[in-house]
């Protein structure tokens, strides 16, 4: 821009400075012209002023002074026709010459013509001359003293061909051989004495005929329209340079972005298998912690009914029995539960108070490694029926305040309230926690999607059982302080609720 900028700046200087040269040259050489074409003119008015003369002493006219007998009409109409013819012919050679008289002396003969709308025609002899400001006038006499001739001379036609756009002004001064006043510095002085009275004046050139010099400023008008242009569009071109080099580094800047995204990406699927593997690890933990428990009260009790059987104390083995046998549905409560968390559409919809399940989850939980230092606290006035599956709605009460547990670390309280709103039962869960920021509500219940590292399928089973009791979840952030809550709304009975669960099952 500032190299365009600087260009135009020594353009138009160049310009000017032509523009100045040229002015001066073309008023030298218009000046040169001027002078040249002024002596033209002069020697044009002397060369009329000779061919006039010359006619002065052409035959015709000179005839005149021969005597024509008066009672001859033929002789004297042929001596008129050959004067008349002389003066057409001479008007229309000479087309400054404006009028031509010829006056005879004793013979009377008399002969008139002049130029009416630029054509040469004869007229009376008695017509009086036109008194036509700028014409010349000189007169001649006749050879013979047979009469003299007059002329009249329009210097228009002569200074047409002296030079194209000369003016000529005079000096009315009467008698004056030169100009009075001083003519204008492009004009040049004229004088011709040969005519009456004698010309003075000067010669100047009208506007408008500087051909060269119109041209130069034409150029110098359309440089400056386009001067005018460059300076409206620098701008222009300042802010489209500015769009392109922007538009470059967002495109370098997407693609690095894009690059880094690749690897983050790729990042990110190493991290989500190792936390996936650390989630089946600690999913696998769990289920030998829970089966553990059972296991270790197995063991103890056949290490009494061995003691007992060693003794001969059959009796007393034999009460043994029945907590062996618990043990083993505790046991196999803990695979029924797995295989529900993994297919968790796979009871029967049958009637089922929601806060009987909810209290015996809360009793499950009561025990739990992450529950045991944390608040459970069921508010439920009144048994809330409902059709559905006891075991998957287990589930989903036990995910919930588990993961509300794992929300608020060693300390806090779990709320969990159930009621019966109209046609519908709700379920609520709230917690102390950190809550369900904005960013992070949208996808909560996206798979493997887990703040605490988790292997993030627990609100995905919670989302999947509602669904398939024709109900709808939500999370959102608490009311009444800081935390977030899951709430459930599922329907009491409705067939849609019956044929979904059965559909699932």
């Amino acid at each position: 821009m500032v190299v365009l900028f600087a260009v135009n700046l020594v353009a138009v200087a160049g310009l000017v400075s032509a523009r100045r040269d040229a002015r001066e040259a073309i008023r030298g050489q218009a000046k040169l012209e001027t002078r040249t074409d002024a002596r033209a003119f002069e020697v044009l008015l002397a060369q009329q002023h000779a061919d006039l003369s010359f006619l002065a002493r052409s035959q015709p006219l000179v005839g005149l002074g021969e005597e024509i007998p008066s009672g001859d009409p033929v002789a004297r109409r042929w001596a008129r026709l050959d004067v008349e013819a002389s003066l057409l012919l001479f008007l229309q050679s000479s087309p400054a010459v404006a009028r031509l008289e010829v006056g005879s002396g004793s013979s009377q003969l008399a002969a008139v013509a002049e130029r009416r709308d630029g054509t040469p025609q004869l007229a009376a002899p008695g017509d009086p001359p036109p008194e036509i400001e700028g014409w010349l006038y000189a007169s001649w006499p006749l050879g013979g003293g047979a009469g003299e001739l007059r002329a009249w001379v329009d210097p228009a036609p002569l200074l047409a061909t002296a030079g194209p756009g000369l003016v000529l002004h005079r000096d009315v001064a009467p008698e004056a051989s030169e100009p009075s006043a001083a003519p204008p510095e492009d004009a040049e002085p004229v004088h011709s004495d040969m005519w009456v009275p004698p010309l003075a004046g000067w010669v100047e050139r009208s506007a408008g005929t500087g051909a060269i010099s119109g041209a130069v400023e034409r150029l110098a008008d359309r440089y400056r329209t386009t001067l005018l242009l460059n300076v409206a569009l620098m701008p222009l071109s300042i802010v489209l340079g500015a769009l392109t080099l922007r538009r470059v580094r967002r495109v370098a800047r997407l693609e690095t972005e894009r690059e880094q995204e690749t690897r983050l990406r790729a990042l990110e699927r190493q991290v989500q298998h190792a936390d996936r593997l650390a989630s089946l690890g600690r999913f696998a933990a769990g289920i030998a912690h829970e089966i553990n428990n059972p296991l270790e009260g197995m063991a103890n009790y056949l290490e009494l009914l061995e003691d007992d059987l060693d003794g001969g104390r059959e009796e007393s083995a034999r009460r043994w029995v029945p907590r062996l046998r618990e043990g083993i549905d505790r046991a196999a409560g803990v695979v029924r539960q797995v295989l529900s968390f993994a297919e968790p559409g796979r009871g029967e919809a049958a009637p089922v108070d929601l806060a009987q399940v909810a209290q015996d989850a809360l009793g499950f939980l009561g025990g739990h490694p992450d529950c045991q230092s944390v608040e459970l606290e069921l508010m439920a006035g009144e048994a809330v029926p409902l059709v559905g599956d006891a075991q998957t709605l287990g589930q989903l009460v036990l995910n919930l305040v588990l993961n509300a547990c794992q929300a608020q670390g060693e300390e806090g309280k779990v709320e969990v309230l159930v009621r019966r709103d109209g046609d519908e039962a709700e379920l609520v869960v709230r917690d102390r926690g950190p809550g369900f920021p904005e960013e992070l509500r949208s996808s909560s219940f996206e798979p493997f999607r887990s703040s605490r590292g988790s292997l993030g399928l627990g609100l995905v089973v919670c989302q999947g059982i509602v669904t398939q009791h024709g109900g709808s979840i939500a999370a959102r952030e608490r009311d009444d302080g800081p935390g977030g809550e899951v709430r459930v709304r599922l329907p009491l009975g409705t067939d849609a609720a019956r044929s979904d669960t059965g559909d699932a099952a």
